[in-house]
């Protein structure tokens, strides 16, 4: 049962979960959050059509990279360039152990589900 002061973010979690699930992640166990306070991630091109493109990326966490090819679709106007896509990875492609409590009874997903949208802009001058 949820607490009675309990809100629910705009995906529908309740705040309490999403703010302990963050304190796990940060923690020295997962993404040690004090030693390595960034993810980066870098693109490195676009490869294939823009209705089906992959985009080749570097994904800097913990101090090592991870190289991985996202799926993506490219939409290009006038005025603005849009890049967008999903894709999942698991904790053991990004070198993690998922969190998980009573001797692995509870645990998180191994999956991490990830929808992307970038769009750039044409700026008048």
């Amino acid at each position: 049962m949820l607490p009675l002061e309990s809100q629910i973010d705009e995906g529908g979690v309740p705040v309490f979960i999403k703010e302990g699930t963050k304190e796990n992640m940060l923690t020295e166990a997962l993404l040690d959050g004090a030693n390595f306070p960034e993810i980066r991630l870098e693109g490195n091109g676009v490869v294939g059509s823009l209705d089906a493109a992959s985009l080749p990326v570097s994904i800097q966490m913990l101090g090592r990279t991870i190289e991985q090819t996202f799926p993506a679709s490219i939409s290009i106007t006038e005025d603005s360039v849009l890049v967008q896509g999903e894709y999942q990875l698991t904790h053991a492609d990004l070198g993690l152990e998922p969190f998980s409590l009573l001797g692995g009874a509870m645990a998180v997903g191994a999956e991490i589900d990830f929808t992307y949208r970038l769009r750039a802009n044409v700026v008048a001058q």
